[in-house]
């Protein structure tokens, strides 16, 4: 009984022991658990709070790790904060002045500095081109003050050296012209003197010539009565005469020589000028019956003749011609006249050339073919001026250059000056052709050259 008691007792206190041993346990676990909660939650507001300030890859960066050497190396035991802290701090102070300024503040600063330039550096950099430029402008401002006020005392002295010598020229042209005022004086005396003889001389001239007037006037009043006399003298013996009267024929209508022979096989025609006659080859000659049917009719203008012929081979005294036009029912014969103006065997031609022309027949005429006119008046030994003078034979006139309205006053200088000379060539045109109506200069047209040359 003793002996199962005992163990009882010792399995008792076992079992108390134990009890008490986990309830220890588990009061220091709960204990544990809740002093590691507390640690957590602190070491999680602890990260949170520190993440305001630097981030974890922030704080692994070789920037910060820089920063943090730099600060460790300026004072031991420094952290990059604090280093932080007292850079901006100094930078603030540098820059504007005032270590209590936030970085917000600075930048705000900084960016009323520069303005425009990128960057506070290139602001000052520029400043200082400026204030460079500026300082340089001064010194050659100053430079050319001082050359100027050089200049103005040089200026000077030699203004008042040019001052003296007009002093010493001015009193010596004073003298002269008192001198001169003398000779005046008396020159105008001698002037008053021969005046007056003038006036008399004149005035016996003038009265020596009322009289030689009179005189003429009644010379020229009896000499009046006798040219009216002889007027009505030559009036009646010119009615009398009036049919004994012939009217020379112009110089473009004479007769240039006949046709001496027909081959009407070939339709050849042979007439009596060749190169004894200054004949051309290529030379047109119009076909008449006889002189009396080259004249003009009631227009001015000139019939063509019966044919046209072109001179085609050329003997001493002879010349074979080829028909180029000869329309039926008036035969080519023996005996019928040629004619062309601008031949003549004893005379060498002279022709003004002006106007526009229409040598090719599109019915359009410019100043340009007049070339074509004077080129076929020069092959056959005609000569062309371009002025008119008093050795000019015949004027081709062409129609009138045509002038274009006057331009506006907002036209530009080249359209100005393109009227002026179009107009001057109308003016010329107009002139040219009163002064040969004036000095009866005969005129042809195209249509009469081409009518009596037989140029088509």
């Amino acid at each position: 009984m003793a002996a199962r008691t005992g163990i009882g007792v010792g399995m008792g206190v076992t079992v108390t022991l134990l009890g008490l041993t986990s309830l220890t346990l588990f009061v220091l676990t709960f204990v544990f658990l809740s002093g590691k909660q507390n640690a957590e939650l602190r070491l999680q507001n602890a990260k949170d709070a520190y993440r305001e300030f630097v981030s974890p890859t922030e704080l692994t960066s070789d920037e910060m790790k820089k920063i943090a050497s730099e600060a460790g190396a300026v004072q031991k035991g420094s952290t990059a904060l604090g280093y932080l802290k007292g850079q901006l701090g100094e930078i603030s102070k540098r820059v504007g002045g005032t270590s209590a300024d936030t970085p917000k503040d600075l930048l705000a600063k900084i960016d009323a500095a520069i303005k425009t330039n990128p960057s506070l550096f290139a602001a000052l950099a520029d400043r200082d081109m400026k204030l460079e430029t500026t300082e340089k402008a001064l010194r050659d401002a100053t430079n050319a003050r001082v050359q100027a006020e050089s200049l103005q005392k040089n200026s000077a002295s030699v203004t008042k050296s040019q001052k003296d010598t007009f002093d010493e020229k001015v009193n010596a042209m004073v003298s002269q012209v008192g001198q001169y005022t003398g000779d005046v004086n008396a020159f105008r005396a001698a002037i008053e003197s021969f005046k007056n003889d003038i006036n008399e001389q004149l005035a016996k001239i003038v009265r020596d010539s009322q009289d030689r007037e009179a005189e003429l006037n009644n010379r020229l009043a009896k000499q009046g009565e006798e040219l009216a006399i002889a007027r009505g003298i030559i009036s009646k013996l010119q009615s009398e005469r009036k049919v004994d009267i012939v009217k020379p024929t112009d110089e473009y209508a004479l007769v240039d020589g006949e046709v001496i022979g027909i081959d009407a096989i070939d339709s050849n025609v042979y007439i009596n000028r060749g190169r004894k006659h200054k004949i051309v080859l290529g030379m047109n000659f119009e076909i008449y019956n006889d002189a009396g049917t080259i004249k003009p009719d009631s227009r001015g203008e000139y019939n063509r003749g019966k044919a046209t012929v072109e001179v085609l081979k050329i003997d001493d005294t002879t010349s074979t011609c080829r028909v180029v036009r000869n329309p039926r029912g008036n035969p080519i014969v023996k005996g019928d006249v040629i004619a062309n103006p601008i031949y003549d065997p004893n005379k060498k031609y002279t022709f003004l050339v002006i106007g526009n022309f229409d040598t090719n027949r599109d019915n359009y005429e410019t100043p340009e073919e007049a070339a074509q006119i004077k080129a076929r008046i020069e092959a056959w030994s005609g000569r062309t001026v371009d002025t008119l003078s008093g050795d000019v034979d015949f004027l081709v006139l062409g129609a009138r250059p045509v002038l274009p309205p006057a331009p506006s006053v907002t036209a530009g200088e080249v359209q100005v000056l393109e009227y002026i000379r179009l107009n001057r060539i109308v003016q010329e045109y107009d002139r040219i052709f009163q002064q040969a109506a004036a000095t009866s200069i005969p005129v042809l047209n195209q249509n009469r050259l081409a009518t009596l040359t037989g140029w088509n």
